[in-house]
């Protein structure tokens, strides 16, 4: 035998459900009490870096954590420069922190604004979260990061490392956005 409950209106909470059965000559019995729990509790945010207003690396990945776990899937994370085009990223979720981590693809410009807007996530059970959380940050002037060799780069003739005989070498580039070069 199956029945169904409905749990609208109900306050988040813990109840005892127990069944009752009685046969013809009117003998009673009583089951043992199943608890069930009702979670009417949307997810929130409840906090978010960088800080809304804040100045910060170019390398920077926004994050937002919530005030219980979100299906992954659910979360609509978006980052927005100044024209309110939407840049490419993924995002990464932490369920131990219940952390999502906006990551985007390309190192964001020196000295602009960014809007960052999170959206949609749902819980365990299916309670979405009420509207959106949007702020905005600035990045510094400076690039973050930045490196014309990589880190495992060494020269092709290791030995030469510790020649007595320095030369002076020229490197000439040319700048996608203004910035300071410094270093």
């Amino acid at each position: 035998f199956a029945a169904l409950w409905n749990t609208a209106g109900l306050p988040s909470g813990t109840y005892s459900i127990t069944a009752v059965a009685r046969d013809a000559a009117g003998n009673t019995f009583t089951s043992a009490a199943v608890p069930l729990v009702v979670d009417t509790t949307v997810p929130t945010v409840t906090a978010t870096t960088p800080a809304a207003g804040a100045t910060v690396p170019t390398d920077t990945n926004p994050t937002a954590t919530f005030s219980e776990p979100v299906q992954p899937g659910s979360v609509q994370f978006v980052i927005k420069d100044a024209g309110g085009n939407t840049l490419a990223s993924h995002l990464l979720y932490d369920a131990t922190t219940r952390t999502v981590t906006l990551a985007p693809n390309a190192t964001l410009t020196p000295g602009a604004t960014y809007t960052v807007t999170v959206s949609g996530a749902v819980d365990a059970v299916g309670n979405p979260m009420a509207g959106s959380v949007s702020w905005s940050f600035t990045t510094d002037q400076v690039i973050t990061g930045a490196t014309i060799w990589g880190a495992g780069v060494v020269p092709a003739n290791p030995s030469a490392q510790n020649d007595g005989s320095p030369i002076e070498v020229g490197l000439k580039f040319q700048t996608a956005v203004s910035g300071t070069i410094t270093g």
